[in-house]
């Protein structure tokens, strides 16, 4: 799966069946292209923490 995040798509969303089962996400790599602008970029992941509450911690 890849996707591209964007002014105007700031999201990627991932629905998975709660199946009780633990899920890992594997991120290789964050490229900006040509056309960003020269400003501070962060990559964020929110999750469930084991009591669901609900956590950011910035990827990159």
């Amino acid at each position: 799966m890849g996707c591209s995040l964007k002014a105007d798509n700031k999201e990627q969303r991932v629905e998975l069946d709660d199946d009780d089962a633990e899920h890992q996400l594997s991120l290789k790599s964050v490229c900006l292209g040509a056309e960003a602008e020269d400003k501070f970029h962060t990559v964020e992941m929110e999750g469930l923490t084991y009591d669901g509450k609900t956590t950011k911690i910035t990827l990159a």
